[in-house]
């Protein structure tokens, strides 16, 4: 029994001090939840199932005074501090949350006389049976929120009205490729809409040729090597190809991993035309049989000589680059050779034609026709001399002026040893004339002897002034 009565009363004790235990803990979280709904920003209020106010917090109360200019109190009927614009709305939700859905609704009350945006929530609140007791409406301020989102969404709006007027092409896209974004300039330089573009592999553009090396490049893209530059053929929608150059972005998220790439693009079609006819004019000079070369208008160092100039000169690369254009021309002073140069500087005149020597390295020279004159390179103004190795011709007019000279020796002889005899002849043809001018038959061949020397006097004649006319175009 005493075993029994004690045992009986360590229960008792045990029941006691459990139910003490759980009394405190409760009061302890209703303290708590008391305290949280008290100091919280929201505004907290609870209401029954036939809208009357069961409970509220200060915050509430407040929100309460300044949107009806009346405080709310336990019991009181809470439809009238429904805004009319929000009521429907409200009343729905309301019934929807009694059947256990919570409920979550951004709102735009009118606030002290201005805007405000609220987060109105609808919780259903249980007893401890589980059964629906009402709902806990919560009202959360949000509208330093909504500001920052409208400013986000303005400045995003005006971020895609740049994208969109930029002459760059500007796309987007997943890792498998896909299109995600584009602006209007991507579309244009394909010549396709934005619709049709959206959702497609950019890859379908790309010649097949090109497709591995544009994919392998974008694996290189990481956290540590984010941003690369790549050239490629690109076939447009009227099947005709282009040159573009892309600038592509890795986008990665938390955990370094690539969610999506952004590229900027550019048409380089005509700089990749341009580059190829200048490759070509290159092996041009470079394969020219003449001499070509570059210099600096100002100091007249060289600047480039092709595989001609080098050959003929007995320069190499580097030894020419070392040298003046001056050092390469025999009979120029520096003073004539630089009043040259201004003149194509100063635009008087596009070309100047003239006929120097060239030295060559090992002091020999020969002679060129050069053409002087300005040109352009990246925009820099040089000038450029085009030499024509004219030996062959000076030797063909060196032997034609040897020739005018034995011939004018035979025409001077022709002139001068020959017309003396002949002019005797004449006389003495006169003089016979006189002496037997009754014999007719002498008289007829003296008139025919007489005509044939003054046939030959008159060529001796037309010999000398043809002499004549080359001394002075010799002067010339």
């Amino acid at each position: 029994m005493k075993k029994s009565d004690g045992y009986g009363l360590i229960v008792n004790v045990n029941d006691n001090m459990q139910k003490t235990t759980f009394q405190q803990r409760f009061y302890e979280s209703q303290i708590k939840l008391k305290a949280h709904f008290e100091s919280t920003s929201d505004g907290n209020i609870l209401i029954s199932p036939d809208l009357k106010v069961l409970n509220f917090n200060k915050v509430a109360n407040e929100n309460t005074k300044a949107l009806f200019g009346e405080e709310l109190r336990v019991g009181c009927d809470f439809e009238p501090y429904i805004t009319p614009e929000t009521k429907d709305d409200f009343l729905i939700d309301f019934k929807k949350s009694l059947n256990g859905e919570v409920i979550s609704r951004d709102i735009n009350l009118c606030f002290n006389q201005s805007k405000i945006w609220f987060k109105c929530s609808y919780h259903p609140a249980y007893d401890e049976k589980g059964g629906i007791i009402g709902i806990s409406f919560n009202a959360t301020n949000i509208d330093d929120r909504k500001n920052v989102e409208k400013r986000l969404k303005e400045n995003e709006d005006f971020l895609e009205s740049v994208l969109q007027t930029q002459n760059e092409m500007i796309c987007r896209f997943l890792p498998d490729t896909t299109l995600s974004f584009l602006n209007n300039a991507y579309c244009k330089g394909l010549g396709y809409s934005k619709q049709e573009l959206i959702g497609r592999k950019f890859t379908e553009f790309i010649p097949e040729e090109f497709i591995e090396n544009v994919l392998k490049d974008l694996r290189k893209l990481s956290k540590d090597n984010p941003t690369q530059t790549k050239r490629h053929k690109t076939i447009k929608n009227d099947g005709s190809i282009i040159w573009q150059e892309w600038t592509d972005t890795v986008i990665l998220n938390q955990s370094g991993e690539v969610i999506e790439f952004q590229s900027i693009g550019r048409d380089v079609t005509e700089i990749v035309e341009t580059t190829e006819k200048l490759q070509t004019v290159n092996q041009i000079i470079e394969q020219s049989f003449n001499e070509i070369f570059t210099f600096n208008p100002e100091s007249q160092l060289i600047l480039h000589a092709n595989d001609c100039a080098l050959s003929k000169l007995g320069y190499s690369k580097d030894d020419i680059l070392n040298l003046k254009f001056i050092d390469l021309l025999n009979d120029f002073s520096k003073s004539e050779f630089e009043n040259i140069c201004a003149s194509l500087l100063q635009s008087l005149s596009p070309k100047h034609i003239f006929e120097t020597e060239l030295v060559k390295k090992d002091n020999s020279t020969y002679p060129v026709e050069m053409h002087l004159q300005r040109i352009y390179i990246h925009n820099v103004v040089v000038l450029s001399a085009i030499c024509l190795d004219i030996s062959e011709k000076k030797k063909h007019q060196n032997s034609i002026k040897n020739q005018n000279i034995i011939l004018k020796d035979i025409a001077w002889m022709q002139s001068h040893l020959v017309r003396a005899p002949l002019a005797n002849i004449l006389g003495l043809i006169h003089l016979m004339k006189e002496e037997f001018a009754d014999n007719d038959d002498l008289g007829k061949y003296l008139d025919l002897l007489n005509k044939s020397s003054e046939e030959l006097d008159k060529v001796i004649r037309d010999v000398a002034k043809k002499i004549d006319i080359v001394d002075k175009l010799e002067e010339k």
